[in-house]
């Protein structure tokens, strides 16, 4: 795999950042070299938290950096092979259309704007629409499916 998975956005629940945080933890150790980004304004302080409960395994490989100007931003999505916006709800979300405008493909939920914005196995994978307390493992298969593809694939979904 090259580059990381990036979620730009507040880590705030309503940006579904528990339940990826949870999904991520659940795939990660089956892809030992999958990386995740994570840039937004910690409103709720939930990366101390997230960091305590990934473990001393996990943790090193999700990086929280934080509110971060846009050129910086820019920079770490630049650097990702795919972005996430599993938010639990949005309407029409300026981090899937940054991401994609970027040669990103997306993991995304099926709730609000995305399901209209990414067309899934073309440009990124939705998760199942499970329900909220379903997120978790919908958003686990997503991400699977994202570590499965080849960079080659990924490039196209991004293009």
């Amino acid at each position: 795999q090259s580059g990381s998975i990036a979620f730009v956005g507040r880590l705030e629940p309503r940006k579904g950042i528990i339940e990826w945080v949870e999904a991520c933890a659940r795939v990660a150790p089956r892809y030992p070299e999958a990386r995740f980004d994570f840039v937004g304004a910690d409103v709720w302080d939930l990366a101390a938290d997230f960091r305590q409960r990934l473990g001393s395994e996990l943790a090193p490989r999700f990086r929280f950096h934080g509110q971060k100007p846009r050129e910086q931003i820019a920079t770490i999505l630049a650097g990702a092979c795919a972005a996430a916006v599993p938010s639990r709800w949005e309407n029409f979300p300026n981090v899937c259309i940054e991401a994609m405008a970027g040669g990103l493909p997306v993991i995304a939920t099926r709730y609000g704007g995305m399901e209209e914005m990414v067309e899934d196995g073309q440009t990124g994978w939705l998760a199942e629409d499970l329900g909220i307390g379903g997120m978790v493992p919908s958003l686990a298969a997503a991400l699977e499916r994202c570590l499965q593809a080849s960079g080659e694939e990924r490039a196209r979904m991004g293009a």
